[in-house]
């Protein structure tokens, strides 16, 4: 039996929602059952209609109306390869094709601005998270860049993993790895044999040459000996250099549990 195709909505049943999620957003009942029963109620409406943008084709190009039928990206590309729901268009870059190479669309206060050129051969969204992962034409390194088109890895990297976990995303190169922590935005770049310790809310252990140690947001490694000896109140490390400058020791990258 094939599916139902649901209506796309109209602008007044836009406004019934968001009246029916402002009622549940702004209850003050101390009732939990009955302020889940409000966005609950909310929800089931939503479900009803297909909130989905669609491409549409102008002078043999594509572009995209959202779902009331408005016009978010003109119809100068070549094809659009991802179709957010109405309420994430501004907050999820389009990928599109232009010249046969893809980049990165974004609709702000609803003007799509190319945030990237047109240099990639693949592309895709790392899930959960603000950042794509692209590769550019020609060759088989992939980098990381943000929603608004900056990039925060270099593309030297030979894999990146397509979901992140507890506020990382692991990354790949010479058969070595890294991570990057979105939350602290703090790089360790791939130099290490293995990282340990995903899910149990501490600092990461980092295993380089067979030594486990600790990286701080600035991508330094610390072997836990001389940490501990830092910690142990000495302030230099077997060569006389300072174990950590500046004021104390540094910030590292650590298991972000939710």
């Amino acid at each position: 039996m094939s599916e139902i195709k649901k209506p796309k909505p109209t602008i007044e049943n836009l406004k019934v929602y968001e009246s029916m999620m402002k009622e549940f957003t702004e209850c003050t009942s101390n009732d939990e059952c009955f302020v889940l029963s409000l966005g609950n109620k909310a929800l089931d409406y939503q479900d009803q209609f297909d909130w989905f943008c669609t491409v549409y084709e102008e002078n043999s190009a594509v572009g995209v109306k959202d779902a009331l039928g408005n016009v978010v990206i003109p119809a100068i590309y070549e094809d659009i390869l991802n179709l957010p729901v109405y309420e994430y268009i501004e907050e999820i870059p389009f990928i599109a094709q232009k010249d046969g190479l893809l980049g990165l669309v974004r609709v702000q206060g609803g003007v799509a601005r190319e945030i990237t050129g047109f240099e990639y051969d693949d592309v895709y969204a790392v899930e959960f998270t603000h950042y794509t992962a692209v590769r550019k034409a020609g060759s088989d390194k992939w980098g990381l860049v943000d929603f608004e088109g900056n990039s925060v890895i270099p593309a030297e990297m030979d894999s990146i993993c397509s979901s992140s976990v507890n506020g990382h995303i692991y990354v790949s190169k010479d058969g070595k790895e890294g991570v990057y922590d979105y939350v602290l935005d703090a790089f360790a770049y791939p130099e290490y044999d293995s990282i340990d310790g995903m899910g149990e809310g501490k600092d990461l252990t980092f295993v380089k040459n067979g030594v486990e140690g600790h990286v701080d947001v600035n991508g330094k490694f610390y072997d836990l000996e001389t940490l501990n000896r830092f910690y142990e109140g000495e302030m230099y490390d077997a060569d006389g250099n300072l174990i950590f400058e500046g004021d104390g020791e540094p910030e590292l990258i650590y298991d972000h549990l939710d």
